[in-house]
């Protein structure tokens, strides 16, 4: 009887072990689709009973969010950010959709939605990304410039490559204030740096 337990239990090991290796497969299959701009493969792929099988469902939503994010299918993104919200999800996770919910609104100029993703994502726990939702909300909705002197004393903490989104930031913020200037020298940094950003990505990759 020992021995039929110990055969049991070995056998789900190396069934969890198969089951794993085909998850890591497929999702690398739907990120590939998405990052090579082939929308039509990924939903395909996506909503496949295989994948259905495979992959927990929140986290397949989310798979398909992304997708529709990049590909600004906007009734699928409104369906999913409903459900996902509604959704009774760990509170950093409902936090990061309600941020990626925010960010897209603010993207399309909508305060009335943004306000509302706002709040969702000042529910969650993670600090930080409450303070950067509320300084995107300061800056691209009530137009202030409320976090002008943190963004700055933070820049001159931070390394060059960390500095682009900072000063992306700060360059809106003097826009608003109509200073040309100002806003023109940080837009110039930003790029500058954020390119050091995409450089060492790039450097990364190679090497995985």
């Amino acid at each position: 009887m020992i021995r039929v337990i110990g055969v049991v239990i070995v056998i789900a090991v190396v069934m969890m072990s198969v089951i794993s290796q085909l998850k890591g497969r497929a999702i690398k299959k739907l990120v590939s689709y998405l990052e090579n701009g082939d929308y039509d493969n990924f939903n395909t792929y996506a909503q496949s009973k295989y994948i259905k099988f495979l992959i927990p469902r929140t986290s397949l939503m989310e798979l398909r969010l992304n997708g529709a994010l990049i590909e600004q299918d906007t009734k699928e993104i409104n369906s999913l950010l409903k459900e996902l919200t509604e959704m009774p999800l760990l509170p950093n996770k409902k936090q990061e959709i309600a941020m990626k919910g925010f960010n897209y609104f603010i993207g399309l100029e909508n305060k009335k939605e943004a306000k509302k993703y706002l709040k969702l994502v000042n529910e969650g726990p993670n600090d930080r990304m409450k303070i950067e939702a509320k300084r995107v909300y300061n800056i691209y909705v009530l137009k202030n410039d409320d976090d002008l002197k943190d963004l700055l004393e933070e820049i001159n903490d931070q390394e060059d490559y960390q500095k682009g989104v900072n000063e992306f930031l700060v360059s809106l913020i003097y826009q608003n204030k109509g200073d040309k200037e100002n806003a023109k020298k940080y837009e110039d940094l930003s790029k500058e740096h954020l390119a050091m950003v995409d450089e060492l990505t790039a450097q990364n990759l190679k090497k995985a």
